[in-house]
């Protein structure tokens, strides 16, 4: 009986002993468990971080390369429209310029019937008319431009009526040279206007670092006018006499100032300028600025809600293990 017992008990303490070393298996068991998730949410919590950090960026990128591709579309477009534009207002003034150089190429002819002194005076009567003209405009012209809305339709009108002026004064070379000075200060108006418009439709695409170079270059218009005209004039004075020193000059220039109403862009097309070196446009990224701190708070914060997540997460599966 008492080896019974003895053997009972012994039973009984091995069955306590694996009973308890299964529930500290269990406990262990139940631990990993928790560990695991918590690592496992931790992770998730870190991806989700660096995605939300990195599709900003991915963003910026896109928004840039896209912004690059439009600049480059416009940049090209624009450039265009101002190669278009540079090379009709040339030879649009070019041919203003010839328009002058008609009187000096008839004089000869046209003193055997008037009288020189005279003939000489109609230069001043152009010039005196011409600065006038500018001294007005430099006022006044603000309120030209936003009457007529479109400054190159000045311009082409202003050619226009340059070449008719310049006709005229041929018309009315037979009655002496007072009656030639009417015209020819109309002209000297008419080629008054011309400059300065020339100047806002090309200023409006270049940027400011640019214009002094751009326009520099396009005034050598007036010595290449001057040369062509005296020829045109000097070669029609030969066929049709000092009639056709005015009426070669004004032809090309009427015809010339009509179609600059089609060649020359309208003020929508020239908003853009060409993307130079000095006014590259901002990026995507540029544009939206430093982020603010009210930003930076907010990651946060939902960094802090991912972690907290995550540790809910591994609470919850601890206890149902448990």
């Amino acid at each position: 009986a008492h080896a019974h017992a003895a053997k009972t008990t012994k039973t009984k303490t091995t069955t306590k002993t694996t009973t308890t070393r299964a529930n500290d298996d269990d406990g262990g068991s139940a631990e990993e468990a928790a560990c695991s998730l918590t690592r496992a949410g931790k992770t998730d919590a870190d991806d989700d971080v660096a995605s939300a950090a990195n599709s900003p960026k991915k963003e910026q990128k896109e928004a840039s390369s896209s912004e690059r591709e439009r600049d480059l579309s416009v940049s090209k477009k624009s450039s265009r429209r101002f190669a278009t534009d540079f090379a009709a207002t040339y030879a649009a003034y070019g041919f203003v310029y010839s328009c002058r150089r008609a009187l000096a190429v008839a004089k000869e002819p046209l003193a055997a019937t008037t009288d020189t002194a005279a003939l000489s005076g109609l230069d001043s009567v152009l010039l005196v008319s011409y600065v006038l003209m500018q001294f007005a405009v430099a006022h006044y012209g603000d309120a030209i431009t936003r009457r007529v809305q479109e400054p190159a339709h000045v311009v082409a009108s202003a050619v226009v009526a340059a070449g008719v002026a310049t006709y005229l004064t041929g018309v009315a070379a037979p009655f002496g040279a007072a009656a030639m000075a009417v015209p020819w200060a109309l002209n000297g108006v008419a080629q008054a206007l011309v400059y300065p418009y020339v100047c806002v439709v090309l200023a409006a695409q270049v940027p400011a670092a640019k214009r002094g170079r751009v326009m520099g270059s396009w005034n050598t218009c007036t010595a290449t006018g001057g040369v062509i005209g005296a020829a045109v004039s000097a070669a029609a004075l030969k066929r049709r006499g000092y009639r056709g020193a005015f009426d070669a000059p004004a032809l090309c220039t009427v015809v010339f100032g009509i179609a600059l109403f089609a060649v020359l862009g309208t003020k929508e097309g020239r908003r853009e300028k060409p993307l130079l070196r000095e006014e590259r446009r901002p990026s995507a990224a540029a544009a939206a600025g430093p982020r603010s701190d009210d930003d930076n708070d907010e990651n946060h914060h939902d960094d802090n809600n991912n972690n907290n997540n995550g540790a809910t997460a591994a609470t919850a599966a601890a206890n149902a293990n448990g």
